[in-house]
């Protein structure tokens, strides 16, 4: 029988409290061993250990130590996030257990790495999973600093300005041109404007605008092709609105003219 060892981990200290995410790994860990005939010698328990890196998780380290120290046949985990939130870490990690031959086996994924198919396809989900994370860290950081901007930038003194009754002043943002102090739609830009917020609608990614642009050889109003800050301003700021309309004059100073 082979000899095996499990990994288990809870990423909050209410979770680790309570135990019941820890008690529902292990009993799946332990049906799971006896189900191939895996002969379970010891469970490693990190409890409330969110860490990104498994340098931050004290009993990995010690399972990867164990494993350099003693024999043993295979890992065992209820699911691989468990175990690993960076590809980087899992891709190390598994190069050290093929060195060791040791097998890996996901509860929860049905994923047996003696196989060449159960190799493959954890690879392919580790990768995905990585490249998921990476795009909501992107758009998180994006939402984040427009936040920034509107709350603490120029916008906000713009606004302050047209309380006041003060004149916004500034150069035009696409789309738009000054007529008699006011914004006014501009006859030869705002087509454009609307045909971009348009795709988008439709469901055309970002990148995909931005091709059609530049493959088409349209300018922005400096003559120069488009870059994806602009594409994101037009879909983004108060001042287009839902239909085209001029809905917060102030913030047309900040705007580049794109």
């Amino acid at each position: 029988m082979k000899v095996a060892i499990a990994y288990a981990r809870v990423s909050t200290d209410k979770q680790s409290r309570d135990g019941l995410s820890l008690s529902a790994q292990e009993s799946a860990i332990r049906s799971y061993c006896d189900l191939y005939e895996l002969k379970l010698v010891q469970t490693f328990v990190d409890r409330g250990v969110s860490a990104k890196s498994i340098k931050g998780r004290p009993e990995m380290l010690r399972l990867i130590e164990h494993i350099d120290a003693t024999p043993v046949d295979a890992v065992v985990v209820y699911k691989i996030d468990r175990m690993f939130r960076s590809v980087r870490d899992a891709l190390v990690t598994f190069d050290m257990f093929k060195e060791r031959r040791v097998e890996f086996h996901s509860v929860v994924e049905k994923w047996d790495t003696s196989t060449a198919m159960g190799e493959f396809a954890m690879n392919m989900l580790l990768s995905i999973a990585q490249l998921e994370r990476r795009q909501t860290s992107e758009r998180t950081r994006f939402t984040l600093r427009e936040k920034k901007v509107v709350e603490h930038g120029t916008n906000a003194v713009m606004r302050h300005r047209q309380q006041e009754g003060k004149l916004a002043v500034g150069q035009a943002p696409y789309g738009w041109r000054w007529v008699d102090k006011e914004l006014a739609p501009d006859p030869t830009e705002m087509p454009l404007v609307q045909e971009i917020r348009r795709r988008c609608e439709n469901g055309a990614p970002v990148a995909e605008i931005l091709r059609w642009l530049n493959l088409g050889k349209i300018r922005n109003r400096s003559g120069k092709p488009w870059h994806r800050t602009q594409i994101y301003r037009i879909l983004r700021a108060e001042y287009y609105g839902d239909n085209g309309d001029a809905t917060d004059h102030g913030n047309a100073d900040n705007a580049s003219p794109v």
